[in-house]
């Protein structure tokens, strides 16, 4: 297990701007992450708050942009077929009901995420 993606994608989306936080059943176990040395990269799961998306639904999209530069600065100079695997769970409405949205394939379309994530909210 690697805790540093977990790490690395909260000090990208922090430092875009966007606030995070954590939860975790216990706080002295930040979630795990299994890397696979590949050309793949599996971000870390990402929860979505119905009162985030209520309050700052553009901020989802700058989260996923935020993510989607730097994917694309850790392949840099690679010539392999470059995937990136990202699921976020959405918290649909406050009776706490979640979907989970899930994106596999090439980086450039990682900009389709944070239309899916509140058409998820948005069916609610």
């Amino acid at each position: 297990m690697i805790r540093g993606e977990v790490t690395t994608i909260r000090k990208v989306i922090e430092g875009g701007g966007v606030p995070t936080g954590t939860l975790a059943a216990d706080k002295s176990q930040p979630p795990g992450f299994i890397h696979n040395k590949s050309h793949d990269w599996a971000v870390p799961i990402i929860f979505v708050s119905a009162e985030l998306m209520k309050t700052s639904p553009d901020l989802i999209a700058a989260a996923i942009d935020l993510i989607r530069d730097y994917a694309l600065s850790i392949f840099k100079g690679s010539g392999a077929d470059k995937r990136v695997k990202l699921e976020v769970v959405v918290e649909r409405n406050e009776k706490r009901t979640y979907q989970k949205v899930t994106y596999e394939g090439d980086v450039a379309g990682l900009g389709t995420v944070a239309d899916m994530v509140t058409k998820v909210h948005r069916s609610a």
